[in-house]
């Protein structure tokens, strides 16, 4: 779900930002780090899971 919201803030902050750049990059780039951090998490937990 915190995956979606990464995505989806970062493809709003896009769309934003052709008309206002700066509110754009402010949803945007917390959006993609959001995204980042929740795909790091679920690649160690799964890597976690196959060593037990």
């Amino acid at each position: 779900m915190l995956i979606y919201g990464g995505l989806f803030a970062r493809v709003l902050g896009i769309a934003t930002g052709r008309s206002e750049p700066a509110i754009g990059w402010a949803i945007a780039v917390p959006g993609a780090g959001l995204a980042a951090v929740d795909f790091v998490l679920i690649y160690v937990r799964s890597r976690l899971k196959d060593s037990s």
